[in-house]
């Protein structure tokens, strides 16, 4: 195009030349007044003209009103910018100063890239959208060296011999001027249009599911919905994956319903996924039993159908007919959430909405199992086994408790993850305990309560001569131990201040009596009896504790004449942690004192002997249990 400009300046201005050459031949004069011609008045920027004079004039000068242009005796001039543009001669004609303007005689034209789109379709076909209407007609270049020109924006096709990516170049042409600009587009032609690879189809509630496949960049997709009455599909959505990969898209209308993703290319061409078709799952509570039913529409590719409760299997069908179970293997006032996985021939999978109920019974709950009372600081602890058909089971645990009347009542409610509970208020030093446990399921269902359990009650008694009423020892007596597991023996225990074991005899079953002698070493004593209670546990008694009094013994006369019999005074007894001894005169002088038990009054006051005769005393002993204890009295020398 830009040579054929140049060449039609070059020959304007020939012409131009010859017809001064022909007029100064001739002897006619050339205009005397401004005149001028340009070589090209029409053209695309940037568009570069020169002018042509015709006039006579001298020193002329010309101005192409455009950006950058100045008033000079340039003649060219390029114009860089679209619009129309005057172009003015100024000069000496004649004798006389003049100028000629030529109004909007320059005309550049714009060079927008052309607007249009290619997209590849089956076939090694390719389809060419043009949209631009700024030129008068188009050049489009295919990229394998075909060329089509073409009048106007519509719509084109074109046929590669194989599959190798294409540049495709669409230019615009200017009717007269053959100039105009151009865009490219990179094409990769195909030979086959990829069928939709579906993935899932999920049911969200009863109007919507969301469907995921595996789509390619810049294909469009139709999602279609089956008619079931008559089979036909008819569009619901569409969508165009940007990239390639994995896309999803939510489906409204009442499910369960048939969808199948196609694949439709710019020329028309549709190739369609398989079908797959929503699963919507009900459930329902029966009295013991969940009710599972679920619906979807038959597919030829139909493998097998799972389900799910709490996400764990619960059956596995490979029938398609199979749309219910019957789950009996549920505890009352358990929430259950039930899930149908439908698996395909093709890899997708159709999965229902979660849809959860409470399970409900009127059946009573089997009793509590392993319940035991044992006796821990004088106060009955209560064990148990939660039932094993679920903690779930189990709103409150009942404990109920006998009183003087033999009546039982209840003293507790407690919470269904309870184990064990503590009766602080049990008694057993005053009266014998008898226990139940019974609980309440989550519907509100009562269990039967568990055969009664006592803990044994002890009672300690001292045992005294009948001739002169000395303690010679300890009786205990106790009850029998209910509803534990039948044991051999009763141990019975005898503790010290620290609990520790210090005697311990067995007695077989049915014996409910012991008798321990007085035990003259340890002040402080405690009994208990342990046997076997349910599950083979160990299982004791109250404990009672006797607090044995300290005995202190003053002679009442001593005689320290060095015989080796009653020479000093000695004071003995029981129990004795501390002792301070003091012994006066008639006249409450204190003759001996002594802190020690092993240092006793020879009968020497100072160096020298006492006198016979009465002296008095007084005797204070701290026992093992920090008690004072104050004897007085009255002790005979003897000379």
């Amino acid at each position: 195009v830009r040579h054929m400009n140049n060449l039609k300046t070059w020959c304007i201005r020939l012409v131009g030349l010859t017809a001064v050459l022909l007029l100064s031949v001739s002897g006619f004069q050339t205009y005397a007044q401004p005149c001028f011609d340009a070589d090209v008045t029409r053209g695309c920027a940037p568009l570069t003209v020169s002018v042509i004079n015709c006039s006579n004039g001298v020193n002329l000068t010309y101005n192409f009103n455009a950006p950058g242009s100045v008033r000079g005796t340039a003649t060219t001039f390029t114009y860089d910018r679209p619009g129309r543009y005057s172009i003015t001669q100024y000069g000496t004609f004649g004798a006389t100063g003049d100028s000629l303007r030529r109004n909007d005689y320059i005309e550049v034209l714009p060079t927008p890239e052309p607007t249009f789109t290619v997209s590849p379709c089956a076939g090694r076909e390719v389809f060419l959208q043009l949209t631009d209407n700024a030129y008068n007609g188009y050049i489009i270049n295919w990229g394998d060296g075909a060329t089509d020109n073409v009048p106007a924006a519509g719509n084109y096709r074109h046929t590669y011999a194989n599959v190798n990516p294409r540049t495709v170049q669409v230019t615009g042409q200017y009717a007269g001027i053959g100039c105009g600009g151009s865009r490219t587009q990179a094409v990769n032609p195909i030979a086959n249009l990829p069928a939709p690879i579906l993935v899932s189809l999920t049911t969200l509630d009863n109007n919507s599911a969301r469907l995921n496949f595996q789509a390619e960049a810049g294909t469009l997709y139709s999602i279609e919905r089956r008619d079931e009455a008559t089979g036909n599909y008819t569009e619901t959505a569409t969508l165009t994956s940007p990239n390639s990969g994995l896309v999803g898209q939510v489906l409204t209308g009442p499910q369960p319903a048939t969808y199948r993703a196609v694949a439709v290319d710019a020329c028309g061409n549709r190739v369609p996924s398989d079908e797959i078709s929503s699963v919507l799952t009900t459930t329902t509570a029966a009295d013991g039993v969940n009710r599972v039913t679920w619906q979807t529409n038959p597919v030829p590719t139909f493998l097998a159908s799972n389900l799910l409760r709490d996400n764990q299997l619960l059956q596995a069908n490979s029938v398609s007919t199979v749309t219910g179970y019957d789950d009996n293997a549920v505890v009352c006032g358990t929430d259950y959430c039930y899930r149908v996985e439908i698996a395909l021939s093709g890899g997708a999978r159709a999965v229902s909405q979660t849809a959860c109920v409470r399970a409900v019974s009127t059946a009573a709950p089997p009793p509590v199992t392993g319940f035991s009372a044992n006796v821990v600081n004088n106060q009955v602890v209560l064990n148990w086994t939660i039932p094993t058909n679920g903690t779930g089971s189990v709103r409150e645990f009942v404990v109920s408790r006998s009183g003087a009347d033999g009546q039982f009542s209840s003293i507790a409610r407690i919470s269904a993850s309870s184990t064990s509970y503590v009766d602080a208020d049990s008694r057993l030093d005053v009266e014998r305990r008898c226990y139940r446990l019974s609980y309440l399921d989550n519907c509100g269902n009562a269990s039967s309560s568990t055969t009664d359990v006592c803990p044994m009650r002890l009672a300690v008694a001292e045992a005294r001569n009948p001739a002169d009423s000395t303690i010679e020892g300890y009786r205990l007596n106790w009850s029998e131990y209910v509803g534990g597991d039948p044991g051999t023996e009763y141990s019975v225990e005898k503790l010290n201040a620290a609990d520790g074991v210090v005697e311990s005899e067995t007695q077989p079953l049915g014996t409910q009596s012991f008798f321990f002698p007085l035990d003259t070493t340890n002040q402080l004593l405690r009994f208990r009896i342990v046997t076997t209670g349910a599950n083979g546990s160990p299982v004791a008694s109250n404990m009672v504790e006797i607090r044995q009094n300290a005995r202190v013994f003053v002679p009442d006369a001593f005689s320290p004449n060095g015989d080796g019999t009653n020479d000093r005074l000695d004071v003995k007894g029981l129990f004795i942690s501390g002792y301070r001894i003091v012994v006066y005169n008639r006249w409450g002088e204190i003759v001996f004192s002594s802190n020690n038990r092993g240092i006793s009054w020879d009968g020497r006051n100072n160096l020298y002997s006492a006198t016979a005769g009465t002296y008095a005393y007084i005797v204070r002993i701290e026992d093992q249990l920090g008690r004072e204890v104050v004897r007085r009295g009255n002790v005979l020398l003897l000379r």
